[in-house]
């Protein structure tokens, strides 16, 4: 009996031993899961950290990716647009022509005329000694049937002066006066540039002004009583020679004329060397030398301006 018991108290001994090295062992097992689990997290954290450092912020990150795939969609974008202009500019250019083979002569052509605009205006702009300067103009247009459509380029500059001499020599030179004068007599030109400078617009480059009359000039035999058609009229508010006015209005009192009113202004030379540099940008037809930018006289004998006292080389010719 004693021996029994005592077997069973063993028993019972070593099944409790048992259970509790198997709770000690199961509970440092979790703890070693719990330790390596809790490290891949903090770990994980760390380097979303990181990253938001970098990007600044989820929110950041998430604007990042959002640009550049805006920046990706607007460069697609662009590129369609210049491969429809491209087709649109072969399929305008293939109206112009009769035969596919032309088509890449066409665009040459146009695009070499391009750089000959931008080549023709460096070059006057060079030799008149003007950047890019620009003048404003004041518009006082004439009525329409003071000119007509241009239906060609124009090639030529004329230089005129004008004045009030005849009926204001003590003050000739008020442009509402001249506006009028150009009026009444049925004339007209496109630009008067006033004695401080300033230019006036009377007539619109597109549109043949009556400035020029009869006349004929060397080397254009078909300009003949037609040069009108073919150039742009400035007016300089200025007066000539004695000899010169009498001229034009015999029953001028030249003595009346204060002196300082005589000839040209500083003024007035610095602004047409613009203005000419000006027109020349938009038509290049026209050169800058004296075969395209001529005086009224060189045209017609009837009249003498611009003149002797007009000097040529403050405009750089």
């Amino acid at each position: 009996m004693y021996k029994k018991t005592t077997g069973i108290i063993f028993l019972v001994i070593f099944v409790l031993l048992g259970v509790g090295l198997h709770q000690v062992v199961t509970g440092q097992g979790r703890t070693e899961e719990n330790r390596v689990e809790n490290d891949l997290t903090c770990e994980t954290n760390l380097q979303e950290e990181k990253i938001n450092e970098k990007a600044g912020g989820t929110n950041d990150r998430i604007y990042i990716k959002e640009k550049a795939e805006e920046d990706e969609n607007e460069m697609n974008t662009n590129n369609k647009n210049n491969e429809e202009k491209e087709s649109q500019r072969n399929i305008d250019i293939k109206k112009k022509v009769h035969h596919p083979g032309q088509v890449a002569k066409v665009k040459k052509r146009e695009e070499k005329t391009s750089q000959k605009r931008g080549n023709k205006k460096s070059k006057s702009d060079k030799q008149t000694g003007k950047s890019e300067e620009r003048r404003h103009y004041i518009k006082k247009l004439l009525p329409d049937t003071h000119s007509e459509p241009r239906s060609g380029d124009a090639t030529h500059i004329v230089i005129h002066f004008s004045s009030n001499a005849l009926h204001k020599p003590e003050n000739p030179y008020v442009v509402d006066d001249i506006y009028h004068i150009f009026l009444d007599a049925g004339v007209s030109t496109h630009y008067l540039i006033d004695r401080d400078g300033t230019i006036y617009q009377f007539v619109d480059e597109k549109r043949v002004a009556w400035h020029a009359g009869k006349g004929s000039l060397p080397g254009y035999p078909e300009y003949t009583d037609k040069l009108n058609h073919y150039s742009i009229g400035i007016e300089l508010l200025g007066i000539g020679t004695e000899e010169e006015m009498k001229e034009i209005n015999p029953g001028i009192n030249y003595s009346k004329i204060n002196p300082s009113f005589i000839g040209f202004t500083d003024a007035q030379y610095h602004t047409l060397r613009t203005l000419i540099n000006d027109i020349i940008s938009r038509h290049l037809a026209i050169s800058f030398d004296r075969k395209h930018i001529i005086g009224h006289s060189d045209y017609t004998t009837r009249k003498p301006d611009p003149g002797v006292l007009f000097d040529w080389s403050k405009i750089g010719l």
